[in-house]
Order: C-alpha cells, then sequence, then structure tokens
C-alpha cells in the first residue's frame, strides 16, 4: 500500500512537472510568434500584472538640461480634450525618456540623445490630424449648395449609402422609401450629388461612373457610351477591329478611345478608403561592414525595460517575511525570470535565422530579387535544429530592415528551378524573365505563353505553359490576346 502511495506521488510530481515544462514553452512559443508591436503590449501587460516586476527608465537625463515633468503618467491625462496641451505634454514625458526599453541601451550620449529626437519626431508624425472621409468631403461640398429641404435630405441619404469606391449601393426607390421622397426628387439629388467632387461620385456601375467623368471633361458622349454599355465583351476579349466596325470608326479611333478610358479613374472614392495606416517595426537590421559583407544587429528600442526589484528580493530572503507571502513572491519571481528567458530565447532565434537568411540570399541583397535563390524553411529549421513549424511562428508578420529596404521575413524564402547547367534560379528570377520577354515584345506581334516556355528553354529552364500562365497573371500581364495592339 505504502509503495503504491509513493508510486502515485511519484506520478503526480512528474505529471506537474511535465505540465510546468509545456506552460513555459507555450509562453516562450508565444512571444516567438509575436510581431514587434504586439510583444510590446504583452510585455507592457506582463510588467503590470507581475508586482515584482518595475519599469526601468534608461538614465540619460545628465545628458541634456530638462526639466522636470512631474509624475502624472500618459494613460491619465485626456489627450481628447486638448490635442494642443497632450502635445506639449508628450514633448516633456519624451524629453523625460518615460517611453520604456530594455535593459542594454547604447551608453553612447550623443546617440541616445538622437534616438529621443527620433522618437519624439515619430510620435508627433503620427499625431497629425486624420483625412476627412469621403461622406464628411461630399457633406461640406452639399453644405454649400442651395437646393430644397427635400432635395438635400434625399442627397444626404445618398451620401450615405455611397460605399468606398465611390458607388451608389442603394436602388433610388429604397432611398425615396426611407426618405418619404419622390422618385423625382431622388433623381434630382443623384444628379446633384454626382456634380461633387471627385468626379465620377455616385455611379451605379463602372460604365456610368466613367462616363460621368467624361462629361466633366466636355467630351461627346455618344460613341463612349456606346463603347462602354453595348461593347463590354468585345472589349474585355480585346476584339478592337470588331469594336471598330461596330461603331463605324477607324481602329486608330478606338485606340485613342481606350487610351483616354485608361486615364479616368474607376474607383473615385478610394482615395478616401479610411484604411488606417499600420506601423511597422523591424525586428533586426541588417547592415553591411567594411569588409563588405553583410551582418545583422537586433532593435530593442521599442520594447519596455524591466527588472526584478531589488526590494522584493530581499523580501524573500527575509525570515521575518510570512511563509505564505515567500510562496507568492517565489512563484512571481519565477515568472519574471521566465519573462527574461522567454525575451532572450526570441531574440536568439530571430538573429540566428536572420543571420542564416543574409548569409542564404546574398546576392539577393546585392542585386535584388532576380538574383533570389531557392531557400525553404525546412532548410532553415535544419541548419538551426529547429522544428520546420518554429521557424514559421518565427518569421510570421515580422520584417527585417535592410539597405534594399523594410523586407517580409517570409520574402527570404522562395520556391525555385534548376537550369540544365545546375544552376538555381527561384521562382521570383522566372517572373523576372517573363516580364524582361513581355517588356521586349512586338505589341502588335506579343508572345503567348508557349513562346515565353520556349524563351525559358533556351535559357536552360523547363516551366510548364499553365505554370507560366499562372505567374504571368500573379505579374498582372494580361494574355497575348488582350496585349495585342491595332492599327489601321
Amino acid at each position: 500500500m505504502e509503495f503504491y502511495q509513493e508510486q502515485t506521488h511519484t506520478v503526480t510530481q512528474q505529471t506537474a512537472l511535465h505540465t510546468a515544462l509545456e506552460a513555459r514553452q507555450l509562453h516562450s512559443l508565444e512571444f516567438l510568434a509575436a510581431p514587434i508591436m504586439e510583444l510590446e503590449q504583452k510585455i507592457a501587460a506582463e510588467i503590470q500584472l507581475n508586482p515584482v516586476l518595475e519599469a526601468v527608465t534608461p538614465d540619460i537625463m545628465n545628458v541634456q538640461d530638462v526639466p522636470s515633468t512631474g509624475n502624472q503618467p500618459v494613460s491619465e491625462f485626456d489627450c481628447d480634450e486638448n490635442r494642443d496641451d497632450f502635445k506639449d505634454y508628450v514633448e516633456k514625458t519624451l524629453s523625460d525618456d518615460r517611453i520604456l526599453e530594455r535593459d542594454n541601451s547604447s551608453s553612447n550620449n550623443n546617440d541616445a540623445i538622437q534616438d529621443l529626437e527620433d522618437r519624439r519626431q515619430y510620435l508627433f508624425d503620427s499625431l497629425k490630424n486624420p483625412e476627412p472621409s469621403l461622406q464628411m468631403y461630399l457633406l461640406d461640398q452639399l453644405n454649400y449648395i442651395r437646393c430644397s429641404k427635400k432635395i438635400r435630405i434625399a442627397a444626404k441619404e445618398i451620401i450615405g449609402s455611397i460605399d468606398e469606391n465611390g458607388y451608389l449601393q442603394t436602388a433610388e426607390g429604397d432611398i425615396a422609401q426611407s426618405t418619404s421622397c419622390s422618385l423625382e426628387t431622388v433623381s434630382k439629388a443623384l444628379k446633384l450629388v454626382q456634380h461633387l467632387d471627385p468626379p465620377g461620385i455616385g455611379a451605379r456601375s463602372p460604365a456610368e461612373c466613367m462616363l460621368l467623368q467624361l462629361e466633366r471633361k466636355h467630351i461627346p458622349l455618344t460613341l463612349y457610351r456606346k463603347l462602354l454599355l453595348e461593347c463590354g465583351e468585345d472589349l474585355i476579349l480585346n476584339r478592337i477591329p470588331k469594336i471598330a466596325k461596330d461603331l463605324n470608326v477607324d481602329v486608330e479611333d478606338v485606340n485613342d478611345m481606350l487610351e483616354t478610358l485608361r486615364e479616368l479613374n474607376p474607383h473615385p472614392g478610394s482615395a478616401f478608403s479610411g484604411d488606417t495606416a499600420m506601423f511597422i517595426f523591424p525586428e533586426a537590421t541588417v547592415y553591411k561592414r567594411e569588409d563588405g559583407e553583410y551582418d545583422v544587429k537586433p532593435n530593442r528600442e521599442h520594447l519596455p525595460s524591466f527588472r526584478i526589484s531589488e526590494k522584493y528580493l530581499d523580501m524573500l530572503t527575509d525570515p521575518d517575511t510570512p511563509e505564505d507571502t515567500r510562496k507568492y513572491l517565489k512563484e512571481k519571481i519565477l515568472a519574471g525570470k521566465q519573462l527574461e528567458k522567454s525575451l532572450d530565447l526570441r531574440e536568439s532565434t530571430i538573429l540566428r535565422l536572420a543571420k542564416l537568411l543574409v548569409s542564404a540570399q546574398h546576392d539577393f541583397l546585392e542585386n535584388g530579387p532576380t538574383a533570389l535563390h531557392p531557400l525553404t524553411q525546412k532548410e532553415i529549421a535544419d541548419k538551426m535544429d529547429i522544428h520546420e513549424t518554429t521557424v514559421s511562428r518565427a518569421i510570421a508578420n515580422k520584417y527585417l530592415q535592410t539597405p534594399r529596404g523594410l523586407i517580409p521575413f517570409c520574402d527570404f524564402f522562395a520556391g525555385g528551378y534548376e537550369s540544365e547547367a545546375g544552376e538555381d534560379i527561384s521562382v521570383s528570377g522566372i517572373k523576372a524573365i517573363i516580364r524582361e520577354a513581355v517588356e521586349q515584345e512586338n505589341p502588335k506581334s506579343p508572345l503567348s505563353d508557349s513562346k515565353i516556355e520556349s524563351i525559358l528553354k533556351q535559357r536552360g529552364y523547363s516551366v510548364a505553359r499553365r505554370t507560366i500562365a499562372k505567374y504571368r497573371e500573379e505579374l498582372g500581364i494580361p494574355s497575348s490576346q488582350r496585349r495585342k495592339v491595332y492599327t489601321a
């Protein structure tokens, strides 16, 4: 019986240990998968929830004469009531360097000052007044137009029914019913809205949108109306001679009309899309050393800095501290240590991965996308002796700052082909050859996918015709039939 109890106790301990290890691994993987901005929020939350952790502000006050800002936290300042006061407050706060970062900050005073200036400018740039929405822009114009009350009511309802591309999505009958206006009133209100800026606004179809814009340019609409409303299928299939015959004009006249249409905006509301700008912070920076080789350094400036409080460490070793308090402190201190380990592991994993990518894609950094070598996540995982899914987590939604700009980690990976001579080329390289071939083709006799296949074979690459069609479509290149230019 005693043996059974002892064995049960051992199994329970092993199970508890296994559960604790799984929790730590999940915690580390969660931090590894988080991009910089999300990680910053996670660290701040951990600091707030764990009382033994204290935020650390780098001590650089000795290198600049800055007045004290007091102890009021940003979160308690009402920035909505007085935007200018908030800007002044933020400037003082940034001068006091209240933005938190991890411990190993630069010891160079000049670099520290410049870093503060850069962050101050970045914050103020992000405080610029937002652009007005499409509806606000249209309503503002409507306010300056004299019209009857009924027409104004209907016009406001129409404006509210316009989508982000600038098209009216509600039937006139529904607008008449919701506003208790006649169809005639709604029709007049719609014409009024369609005369607002941007040109083409309030259209109910792409054809009407383009006709409205042509009308603003004082271009005769008879032929364009027939072209857009009656020759749609022929336009899609680029049957220019047939269109010319149907319109009773020359082929050159049709080409001129199409050129005019290409100058129009089929989405007049797109400038007011209202999409929120997404700020991206790179995980690391790739730079060129004096010997011409590339190296990588981590970016830590956006991550809060913290440490375990000396006060609580002293309490843990103080014999007068109650046992339950000591147990609680030990648990929280271990959690703080685990947070530090998770962050260190995340940084070392991403840094190792970045260095392997930079080494494998040196030619890409030197010469651009056409020099990208085929590379898979499994190859990198094998070199790092980790699972492929860990690599996938490590690169998700993360970026590298390189001499060629901000590049997603995933862009360093590419499928590819091997030439008859044994040379590797990525999919991006194949696409570059396709684009180059199309750019150099005779527009009167454009290259078919079959001819592009032959060009690739001449260079030693065997790519199926359907794959070429797929790459061509991904590049936004129409078929040879639609690329053909007809002349008289």
